[in-house]
């Protein structure tokens, strides 16, 4: 007789739990890093931008200048025009005109047109006294020659529409100078009187402003490599992409030599702010007017695909409501204080409000040019200047807040007690950069601050220099 007992090696194996166990382990693992990979990526390229900048911004602020480009009239005595023009946007004579930055008697000034260029209505009615009694020295000015490239400007500025809805493409930010940013930008309303704006200025170039081909080959870095995939149709003569070629270095053809030029593919792009010093105290002569406003805070501005759209060419309208046909390359805003003036280079906490019919993204790091009019003597409030200084965003609220004007404002309305039942969106953010005092002068007229968002700004870079 067999006797069968029980055995007490220990069994061997695994179980279907603990495999599934396993493999929901390393399922996990593979979602942590695959949710890592965007995040990295997004670093690698802010680093990379971060490294290119570090170059790029100050060899153009160089060449800017050795080029003599911060004079607008360099060659005036030589009979050889002006560096700088202008768009005269309003009444029957539409086009680019030469422009000076210091302008100093009437005569002079209405030659310029440059009273009628800003706080004028499209029809170019004749313009206030307080209009007109502006300190013309303390102009700001933007020089910004690609933006006047782009084919949605130059179509709009040859058939006379450089101006539609709340838009203007002849100043920055190009919204007109009363338009409400808590207002639909298709349907402006509750004018914001005397607004800041900045004459926007391009180069001059042969028989008009500079082509885009010489800003770029001037500006651009060869290191932006310009690269293809494009092969050619045999049949349509039509370039059609072709994935399965290696990307190749595109070279444009040197017609004296036959020599090949790399061509640079201008990713990075760049405008210059010029906003004059605070002054002390009136000029009362055309001698004290040209020195008291020969030194500008002068923001060269570097950005990484800026988008430069602005209003599409004739018969394109605006959509009320919508924000899917409005340009997001700059956007108008409320700055409204929430921690009072910034002292000390420290900066502080504000709210950006604007209509619900605008794009609403704000991010850390972003860049923000804040504008204000300020008066040299309160009892004088027709001779006002405006002021402007760049910002970045270092905290922001995680969502916009989506209310009517009345529960999102601080007052309840606009700085005019008007539009209150305007929908808007507003963000409460945390701003870094020089001082700024956002008070209206006692017994003055009110002077709000308004601010740019400027989309794709990766540097600023900030210099003091003389602009002739």
């Amino acid at each position: 007789m067999h006797s069968y007992l029980a055995s007490t090696t220990p069994r061997r194996g695994t179980t279907i739990l603990e495999v599934l166990f396993a493999i929901f382990v390393v399922i996990v693992g593979l979602l942590g890093i695959a949710s890592i990979i965007p995040l990295a990526a997004r670093n690698a390229n802010e680093s990379n931008e971060h490294n290119n900048v570090q170059s790029l911004g100050p060899r153009w602020l160089q060449g800017f200048t050795a080029r003599g480009l911060n004079v607008s009239n360099s060659y005036e005595d030589k009979g050889q025009g002006y560096n700088w023009l202008w768009l005269q946007d309003y009444g029957n004579t539409q086009g680019f005109r030469q422009y000076r930055k210091s302008y100093v008697g009437a005569a002079e000034s209405g030659v310029i047109g440059l009273a009628g260029t800003l706080n004028s209505s499209p029809t170019g009615s004749a313009v206030t006294a307080s209009q007109i009694q502006r300190i013309w020295g303390y102009q700001s000015v933007c020089i910004d020659p690609t933006f006047f490239t782009e084919p949605d400007v130059r179509q709009r500025i040859l058939g006379g529409a450089s101006r539609v809805g709340g838009y203007r493409a002849a100043v920055f930010p190009y919204f007109e100078d009363g338009f409400n940013p808590v207002t639909d930008p298709a349907a402006p309303a509750n004018a914001w009187p005397d607004q800041p704006r900045m004459v926007r200025v391009t180069l001059s170039g042969t028989g008009g402003q500079v082509s885009r081909k010489l800003v770029d080959e001037i500006f651009s870095s060869a290191d932006d490599l310009a690269m293809s995939t494009f092969v050619q149709d045999a049949n349509t003569g039509e370039r059609v992409v072709d994935d399965t070629l290696p990307a190749m270095r595109l070279f444009q053809v040197l017609a004296a030599s036959g020599a090949q030029k790399a061509i640079a593919n201008p990713e990075y792009s760049w405008l210059i702010t010029a906003s004059p010093e605070e002054p002390t105290g009136l000029p009362t002569t055309p001698d004290e007017v040209n020195a008291t406003s020969r030194y500008y805070t002068v923001t060269l501005v570097v950005m990484h695909r800026r988008d430069r759209q602005f209003i599409a060419p004739p018969p394109a309208t605006l959509q009320a409501g919508s924000t899917e046909d409005k340009p997001a390359g700059e956007r108008l805003v409320w700055v409204y204080p929430l921690s009072g003036n910034f002292t000390n280079g420290n900066g502080g906490r504000v709210r950006l409000i604007a209509n619900a019919a605008t794009d609403d993204s704000v991010h850390i790091g972003d860049w923000i040019m804040l504008g204000k009019q300020f008066l040299v003597n309160p009892a004088l409030t027709a001779q006002q200047y405006s002021f402007f200084r760049w910002y970045r965003v270092v905290a922001v609220d995680q969502e916009s807040q989506v209310d009517l004007l009345a529960n999102r404002s601080p007052v309840g309305t606009d700085p005019f007690g008007n539009a209150a039942n305007q929908p808007v969106w507003s963000r409460d953010v945390v701003l870094e950069g020089p001082d700024f005092n956002f008070a209206t002068p006692t017994g003055s007229v009110v002077t709000p601050t308004t601010g740019t968002l400027l989309q794709g700004v990766v540097s600023v870079l900030e210099r003091r220099l003389a602009i002739h």
